[in-house]
């Protein structure tokens, strides 16, 4: 890692007990400053720590996220320490991934956010399908459910589905 790279770390949030899953990751994005520093979104400002703050205190590996295009190194810093002391967290618009991106290119992006979204609206096409078919409503959440478990092949399932849902009208 050096100067100026965009770089994101594992992080994993403990749940309570309610919920089914025990944990979640995520990746946890920032500037490094090239001095043992990174600028990263922190409680809903963006601070500058050390990089053992960032990458955690079971000192998880940072890896450099690389764009097609970017600043210079010494403009991604001026960038992220302009920002120094901001508040504005938004999950979906404002978020840690899309301000190390702003600092690197220029352009606010995040693709947690785009794959998540992706998700809940692979989810809601297939609900909608099944339930203007006629599918029982037990039926359609599972085969919901399970595209969204689904991690990787999900445009392969809904080709699937899409294929027995056309069997399914023929014999209506």
């Amino acid at each position: 890692m050096a100067k100026g790279d965009h770089i994101k770390v594992k992080k994993v949030v403990r749940l309570k007990k309610p919920v089914r899953l025990k944990t979640i990751g995520y990746w946890h994005h920032g500037i490094d400053c090239g001095d043992g520093t990174v600028i990263h979104f922190r409680h809903g400002l963006i601070k500058r720590t050390s990089m053992q703050y960032f990458l955690g205190r079971r000192r998880r590996k940072g890896i450099v996220v690389r764009h097609r295009y970017s600043f210079p190194a010494d403009k991604v810093v001026a960038r992220a320490e302009m920002c120094l002391g901001r508040k504005g967290y938004n999950l979906l618009f404002n978020n840690c991934e899309h301000f190390a991106h702003w600092c690197k290119t220029g352009r606010k992006r995040s693709k947690q956010v785009n794959k998540a979204v992706y998700r809940a609206g692979t989810a809601a096409t297939t609900t909608a399908v099944g339930i203007s078919v006629g599918l029982g409503p037990a039926a359609v959440i599972g085969v919901a459910g399970y595209g969204i478990a689904k991690r990787s092949g999900i445009t392969r399932q809904m080709k699937k589905i899409g294929r027995q849902i056309s069997r399914l009208k023929k014999k209506l």
